[in-house]
């Protein structure tokens, strides 16, 4: 059993049977939570349906708590990433190890975390053994990965551009029939600049080109969830 999955049980435990914290280990499993008294006669069904319910709600509150313990770790998905191995594939490889950069050709494939981008060619800039940037051409490249928010983020072009950037954050250049997806919401222009750690977006090329944005309907949801919490007469 691993440390998370030990610390997970234990806190369903204790949180739900504050009592077993004070019962030795060999007999938190023999004793039963509802006993009959001296003559067998079990409790009141009125009594132990507030038993069943106080149980309930102990365990509501440990898995709110275990909820909390782990939405923060899905959060910041995106970041430690960046922490993992980076994966190449592809047909051809020409190294430049000088000049610090390797040209990949024929279905290129690249992985890290949930990161995946597909493409044609791909240029990769190497600094300190380290991915600074990677030029990418494709028809079109293809982009998926999350966001700083644990949301799904998606992106398709002609041209890529990913520069790598620690302090301010990673920026992401798509030009040439360029779309970007989050979140189901989608923008489309011939370039767009995103930030993937500030999450600002620039869209627009200029020379009469149009910025296409298309958001879903979020209250429909919640209106949903409304008529689904009133009471049926």
């Amino acid at each position: 059993m691993t440390a998370t999955n030990r610390l997970i049980r234990e806190t369903l435990i204790y949180s739900a049977f504050p009592a077993w914290g004070r019962m030795p280990q060999h007999e938190q499993w023999r004793k039963p939570l509802i006993r009959g008294d001296r003559c067998g006669r079990v409790p009141q069904r009125g009594l132990l349906i507030d038993s069943m319910d106080g149980i309930n709600q102990r365990l509501l509150k440990a898995l709110a708590l275990i909820a909390l313990c782990i939405l923060p770790a899905l959060a910041s998905a995106a970041s430690s990433d960046r922490k993992l191995p980076l994966e190449v594939e592809s047909d051809r490889k020409h190294t430049d190890y000088p000049a610090g950069t390797a040209v990949y050709e024929g279905k290129v494939i690249i992985r890290q975390g949930h990161m995946l981008i597909q493409a044609d060619k791909a240029i990769l800039t190497l600094r300190a053994g380290q991915l600074d940037r990677a030029q990418l051409e494709g028809k079109p490249v293809t982009y998926q990965d999350v966001d700083e928010q644990g949301l799904p983020l998606s992106g398709r072009a002609l041209h890529m551009n990913y520069q790598v950037n620690p302090k301010s954050g990673d920026v992401l250049t798509l030009s040439g029939q360029a779309l970007i997806e989050r979140n189901k919401d989608s923008l489309s222009s011939e370039r767009i600049i995103y930030n993937l750690k500030s999450e600002v977006m620039d869209a627009g090329a200029g020379n009469g080109d149009r910025v296409r944005m298309i958001l879903q309907p979020r209250q429909k949801d919640a209106e949903q969830t409304t008529d689904t919490a009133k009471p049926t007469p």
